[in-house]
């Protein structure tokens, strides 16, 4: 109970940023204006308190703004808002009724409406305006026939300031609304530049790693014998992107295990001379890639449940391992590693996978060229 009364005070939010800012607005406006009623009825009490159309009258506008509040809570944000719009401007109008006269502050109140209603109705504020112009048009008419008089100076001096005030707080109510919907709009702005920023530099990065894939290629494709032209690719191509190791496993006659054909640096020819090996399969970062004939990311070792630590590596902490086909023929396996979390990631994947293709084609390049030789000598 004690929650839902504390939630009736405070302005309600929603998934829309749009239905939260009126809100936000209505809550305001409801306080202000109820609050504004109730300071003039104290005071009008003291003043005036054989007035017999005064509690009614402010009775009626407070009962109304606590339907638009409720209304607002229901989430009902543009009926709330027709409604405290609505409810401000029969109150004006009875006003003048009330006082029996057009000189009187309440009749100066209705631009009041115009900017409540263009604030929470916006683009209906049409249909305001034309209510505004008949109420005007039929109390200046009833005024011509005599039906007004003039109204008490208290009443006068208490309604001006109560307007003049209650205007005031509106306004500023607003602007600082507005000030604030602007901050969010250059926040928006500012995350939107860091964003491009971030984006362009990608496909800066993205572009490079490209072209040097394309270096890479345009050389590889040049080299005849299979052996020199694994051994180069992974030199180039640890040197060209700065990887910790690269290794070549090429598929088996059995098309079962994965051979290591060729790595970079001491710790490649140790491992060729171990004769590593790997199943075709789900057990490993290079099986998975060769089973699924599609590239395996890890971007962090650490948490990976299918990187397998080789104690000649103990420093790899990002890895890849990008099928190397022709067409649906798996050749073999490019496997790249990192001593950089996040490195090698999905991103870059692509870059990889483009230099892999260009890679097995050459390998078979090489291979035809290799038969080819073999059945001149013979």
């Amino acid at each position: 109970m004690l929650k839902s009364l504390r939630d009736f005070w405070n302005a309600p939010t929603f998934a829309d940023e749009e239905s939260t800012r009126l809100a936000r607005l209505i809550h305001l406006f409801t306080l202000v204006t109820g609050g504004g009623s109730l300071l003039g009825f104290l005071i009008l009490l003291v003043g005036q308190p054989d007035n017999p159309n005064l509690g009614g009258l402010i009775g009626t506008f407070l009962l109304l703004v606590v339907v638009a509040r409720i209304t607002l809570h229901w989430g009902w944000v543009p009926v709330a808002g027709w409604l405290l719009t609505l409810n401000v401007w029969v109150v004006i109008t009875l006003s003048i009724w009330l006082a029996s006269s057009l000189d009187t502050p309440a009749f100066n109140a209705y631009f009041f409406v115009v900017i409540l209603a263009s604030l929470l109705i916006g683009r209906r504020i049409a249909a305001i305006g034309v209510a505004i112009v008949s109420s005007l048009v039929i109390l200046m008419m009833s005024s011509r026939l005599g039906l007004l008089t003039t109204p008490t100076g208290l009443s006068w001096i208490v309604w001006t300031v109560i307007l003049l005030l209650v205007t005031a707080v509106i306004l500023y109510l607003a602007m600082g609304d507005l000030h604030r919907a602007l901050a969010i709009i250059r926040v928006r702005n500012e995350e939107l530049a860091d964003t491009r920023m971030v984006l362009e530099a990608r496909v800066k990065e993205r572009t490079g790693e490209l072209g040097l894939a394309a270096d890479i290629g345009r050389t590889i494709t040049q080299i005849r014998d299979l052996d020199l032209l694994l051994a180069e690719s992974v030199r180039l191509i640890r040197e060209y992107f700065n990887l910790y190791h690269v290794q070549i496993y090429l598929v088996d006659k059995s098309a079962r295990t994965l051979e290591l054909q060729v790595g970079t640096g001491e710790i490649g020819a140790e491992l060729r001379r171990q004769g590593h090996r790997l199943p075709i399969g789900s057990g490993s970062i290079n099986g998975t890639c060769a089973a699924d004939k599609r590239a395996v990311v890890v971007e962090d070792t650490r948490s990976s449940v299918i990187f397998r630590p080789n104690p000649l590596l103990p420093d790899t902490r990002s890895q890849m391992s990008v099928p190397l086909l022709i067409g649906v023929q798996l050749l073999g396996v490019l496997n790249l590693q990192s001593k950089h979390v996040n490195e090698l990631n999905p991103d870059n994947a692509n870059v990889f996978e483009v230099l892999a293709g260009q890679l097995a084609v050459a390998m078979q390049n090489a291979q035809l060229f290799t038969e080819s030789a073999e059945a001149r000598r013979s």
